[in-house]
């Protein structure tokens, strides 16, 4: 009775064991097959999944290097390869350049000025002065009046006057602050009141509104050695006889009367980051303002990147090695040549990832990449360069 039992037992659970092997198959398989995102979703610890899985140098493949270290160089993604134009364009917002005479009246209440022997009550007025006023005049309305009148401007006697009507004085623009205060005195009498009654006080003021210079800037995306003149172009309305000065980074390179168009030789650039300054004492209005950079000729995709000394060293010693990796959008063959420093490469291949070592190409400092291919439609997704240790 027991024996038996026993072979009934084990024949009833050999199906079980290989349908729970069968569905541990399926199940590796599955995970095998499922995408990336996926797969990191359910199982977060998969190296694959982890922060520090990176590039290694003996794949085209992805892998863990937690004990290897690795410097990414370039990553880029340069898309459809086709030459790129041979002259770069920087747009401008119009310039707007003016200088305007403006006259104000400053109206103050016409309150008297008095004195006697024994006390005065003179005419105060606050004045703020403008930023660019050139002349002021302070205008006194004199209705009635007795004795001397006497200015001072700041505390400091400026000028006197005697009698009814009009009177005219003359503030000195060198001697106004900010705020300024102007002091009527009424002179003082042996008998009786001394007085000035005004029929209005006003300070006249001319003054210039101005925006004498503007200024435009621009970077250069290309390697300067690449760059083979650089000029300015514009349309310019002239309301006026003075010059038109344009500068180039601080350095005065354009300075005579202009009307209509014209184009401006901007020199040799010697600098990534470059300042235009348009500046002039008169009205000038400037539109369809672009700078024109020339390169030497029309170029394939050109990608710069800096190589320390230390890693050019250690490159030529064998403790570090470098690889180019590329990866494609499709399976289709490719026939592309790539240039490190001008120094070529061909890729004849139908993978959808391609890598090279790299490192003895290398210069000290600035390096470039070229991508070049007669074949149109090429599709790089990928441009990664790596230095790495061995």
């Amino acid at each position: 009775m027991y024996k038996i039992g026993v072979g009934k037992k084990r024949a009833q659970t050999i199906p079980v064991v290989a349908l729970i092997t069968a569905i541990a198959i399926f199940m590796m398989v599955y995970l095998f097959l499922m995408p990336k995102e996926d797969k990191c979703i359910l199982l977060p610890t998969l190296a694959e999944c982890n922060a520090n899985y990176s590039y290694n140098s003996g794949s085209s493949n992805f892998s863990a290097s937690e004990n290897q270290k690795v410097k990414i160089i370039l990553d880029e993604s340069p898309g459809e390869i086709f030459p790129v134009s041979g002259a770069l364009t920087y747009k401008f917002d119009n310039i707007d350049l003016f200088s305007v005479d403006k006259v104000e009246f400053s109206v103050e209440d016409s309150s008297p000025a008095e004195a006697t022997l024994f006390s005065r009550k003179d005419r105060e007025i606050v004045y703020p002065k403008h930023q660019n006023v050139n002349n002021v005049q302070l205008f006194l309305g004199i209705n009635d009046a007795r004795g001397d009148l006497y200015v001072y401007l700041n505390g400091k006697k400026i000028s006197s006057v005697s009698g009814s009507g009009v009177q005219i004085v003359d503030l000195p623009v060198s001697k106004l602050n900010a705020e300024n205060y102007i002091t009527l005195k009424a002179s003082k009498p042996l008998f009786g009141t001394n007085y000035y009654k005004f029929g209005f006080i006003k300070v006249k003021e001319s003054y210039i509104i101005s925006q004498d210079s503007l200024t435009r800037d621009f970077k250069i995306e290309q390697d300067l050695k690449d760059v083979k003149s650089a000029e300015i172009m514009f349309d310019a309305e002239c309301l006026t006889q003075n010059y038109l000065s344009i500068a180039l980074n601080g350095k005065n390179i354009f300075s005579e009367k202009v009307c209509g168009k014209r184009t401006v030789d901007l020199g040799e650039l010697d600098t990534t980051y470059n300042k235009v300054t348009f500046f002039s004492f008169g009205n000038y209005f400037l539109y369809n303002t672009e700078v024109r950079v020339n390169l030497y000729q029309e170029d394939y995709p050109i990608y710069y990147f800096t190589v320390s000394n230390e890693d050019k060293r250690e490159l030529e010693n064998g403790e570090k090695d470098a690889r180019l990796f590329m990866s494609f959008h499709d399976d289709e063959w490719k026939n592309i040549v790539v240039y490190i420093n001008e120094k070529k490469h061909e890729i004849n291949t139908k993978q959808v990832e391609h890598e090279f070592p790299i490192g003895s190409y290398f210069k000290p400092g600035a390096n470039s990449i070229r991508i070049w291919s007669k074949q149109t439609g090429i599709q790089v997704d990928r441009l990664k360069l790596i230095i790495e240790e061995n």
